[in-house]
């Protein structure tokens, strides 16, 4: 096994265990969800490493540290993990698909080929059916716990 996928596979691993993604609703885009991906360990280097290949932030805390990436690259780093996951796989396919209707929704109301409403609703349905897949609660902006 290459020494990429190798470490593919224990991130992936170790974010089935420590990850967490939000869909935070952004009240000023209507049925517009952003993606936020967050890990938490004692080990600040080693998210350092992470954040230096897939960009983001990391927060020394009083006994962790936290590792935040937002957008484009959060879904960038879900895909990579995407094959390798286990305990999340669902609900991270689930996360990427909201995405990418997310923007097909866009381009349409730019071009005016689908009324408004009517995304708005599917985009709803889907954002429902990861609530009801999660394992987790649901809080302030949407959080899901995964």
């Amino acid at each position: 096994m290459a020494e990429v996928e190798n470490n593919l596979l224990w991130l992936a691993g170790f974010f089935d265990a420590r990850g967490y993604v939000k869909l935070w609703d952004d009240k000023s885009q209507h049925g517009h969800y952003r993606l936020i991906v967050y890990m938490r360990c004692s080990s600040v280097k080693m998210l350092t490493k992470l954040r230096d290949q897939w960009g983001g932030s990391v927060y020394q805390l009083k006994h962790s540290a936290r590792w935040i990436i937002y957008g484009n690259n959060a879904a960038r780093l879900l895909r990579d993990l995407q094959p390798y996951l286990r305990v999340k796989a669902n609900m991270v396919r689930n996360c990427l698909d909201l995405r990418v209707f997310q923007k097909e929704a866009v381009i349409k109301r730019l071009n005016r080929h689908t009324p408004y409403p009517e995304e708005l609703k599917e985009i709803n349905r889907r954002v429902q059916l990861i609530r009801q897949a999660s394992t987790g609660t649901w809080q302030n902006y949407h959080q899901v716990l995964l």
